[in-house]
């Protein structure tokens, strides 16, 4: 398609963009070492083909070429679709680079995922920021439609006509799912804890609705005291002076300019944002220690300390201080302290963080104090949901000091945590869970990084961070020897 003015040279370019972005992601596809990146790569370049294939079809249907209204309409529909496809591909797609690239850990968040979603496509991205991330989107192919404001197309008529069978109408979504971490981070299994952990079960509250069957009972009402309350308070506040205006004004007070009705309204619906968004941050918080023990509790409680957030509060985040006082709620009741000994250095640490949690400040924000309030009112309900969701899958105190403590002896003596015990004639050894591995991991960096130091031949003080690499290293092999014994079956 040649054209002459810029106008009509705009569907010249909207197309070798879109040749461009698939070009690009063709090579990417090439060098893509893992199933769940090559997957999204194959989907990408469809979307690309439906986009060249749509705008193809809307040329050859324009009855006057010359009409420039109709071509600034359709090309600013395809233009935005473009941008969107540009983002989508290239905030998820990258040749992943060797030295930032976890390969040992796709395997066991693969097979965690698969418990409770049975088709997925799984992406690790390094990226520039310092927290774990995940996106998962599903129907990919299908949203290129909405990207250009379209409807998809019908089935065609032989087969739309056709009744379903049972095993087409149990063709299960398909979910291409994206786990961020900090590049940082890239040899560290044990922060990993908390994309394998809290990052993936993420999906599965999304799949399970559990956040979602909380919201009506964490909510505020519209008439409720604490609504009440905060409203008077906004109506009451003084509208500071403008400093745009060249004459001064009498400021006055919020509620000379709004109305009791909206003001009420916006914080009823603000706060109830707030509630649902950290009810999803908790749900997977409490899911992953109850999956996972206190593995994650341990990596979570590390990252927040090193990222300075323990109270910080927002409207997506709670603070990592109220969070952890929720988890340590659930490991208690899963017997981790104080009633059971011989957890060593781990329920010391439990017991450390207890005496600092329970006095949390609040948020001064009115809108997220209430939020606060209302969630740890429903804090026992939303526990109890999280149990029935876990079931008999919790990683409780007897599973840690049957699989754990053995696997962290194995460490302390320079092995990879792969077994607990070691085999003999008449028994062979019990191959370690993921949870053992992590947790064996943590309790090892607890209270055994001396140990490894003395077989390293080098003083802990001195060559820590070597000492702590070498047990990430550690924890690496037995996540790949996990993962090649488990392709063996």
């Amino acid at each position: 398609m040649g054209y002459q003015d810029p106008v009509t040279r705009q569907i010249g370019e909207i197309t070798q963009r879109v040749k461009r972005i698939k070009s690009f992601v063709e090579e990417l596809e090439a060098t893509c070492a893992d199933a769940g990146p090559r997957r999204f790569a194959q989907d990408t370049m469809k979307m690309c083909d439906i986009i060249q294939s749509s705008i193809e079809k809307d040329w050859d249907s324009l009855e006057d070429p010359s009409d420039e209204q109709w071509l600034f309409e359709t090309c600013s529909g395809y233009q935005k679709a473009v941008r969107d496809l540009h983002t989508l591909a290239f905030s998820h797609l990258e040749s992943p680079h060797p030295v930032f690239y976890p390969w040992d850990l796709i395997y066991p968040i693969e097979s965690e995922i698969r418990s409770w979603c049975p088709s997925f496509s799984l992406s690790i991205i390094p990226y520039a920021e310092s927290t774990y991330l995940i996106d998962a989107r599903c129907d990919l192919i299908d949203s290129v439609y909405t990207m250009m404001a379209k409807p998809p197309p019908p089935p065609p008529e032989a087969r739309a006509n056709e009744p379903k069978t049972s095993e087409q109408s149990k063709v299960p979504t398909h979910w291409h799912v994206f786990l961020y971490f900090p590049k940082a981070e890239t040899n560290s299994v044990l922060l990993a804890t908390i994309m394998v952990s809290h990052e993936a079960l993420h999906l599965k509250d999304h799949l399970k609705s559990i956040s979602k069957t909380l919201y009506d009972i964490a909510e505020v009402s519209i008439d409720s005291p604490k609504v009440d309350q905060v409203v008077s308070e906004i109506l009451k506040r003084p509208i500071a002076p403008s400093t745009e205006l060249k004459q001064p004004t009498t400021a006055g007070v919020i509620g000379d300019v709004f109305n009791e009705p909206k003001i009420r309204s916006d914080v009823y619906a603000q706060t109830n944002d707030v509630i649902h968004q950290w009810l999803h941050e908790i749900i997977a918080d409490l899911l992953a220690v109850r999956l996972f023990g206190p593995a994650y509790f341990l990596a979570f409680a590390t990252h927040s300390l090193s990222l300075g957030v323990m109270d910080q509060w927002s409207d997506r985040y709670p603070s990592s201080r109220m969070r952890m006082a929720l988890m340590l709620r659930e490991l208690e009741a899963m017997a981790y302290w104080p009633s059971v000994s011989g957890l060593g250095r781990v329920q010391d640490e439990l017991q450390f963080w207890s005496q600092r949690v329970t006095d949390q400040a609040s948020p001064r924000d009115t809108i997220l104090k209430m939020a606060c309030d209302s969630i740890m009112q429903a804090a026992e309900t939303i526990r109890t949901q999280v149990r029935e969701a876990t079931g008999s899958s919790a990683y409780c105190a007897e599973q840690f000091i049957a699989e754990a403590l053995p696997l962290s002896e194995r460490i302390k003596q320079g092995f990879p945590p792969t077994e607990v015990g070691f085999p003999s004639k008449d028994k062979p050894a019990k191959r370690a869970t993921i949870q053992g591995i992590l947790n064996a991991g943590w309790l090892a960096y607890l209270q055994d990084l001396d140990a490894l130091a003395v077989l390293m031949q080098v003083k802990l003080e001195d060559e820590e961070p070597r000492v702590v690499e070498k047990l990430n290293a550690l924890l690496n092999k037995s996540l790949e020897i996990l993962t090649y014994s488990n392709l063996e079956q």
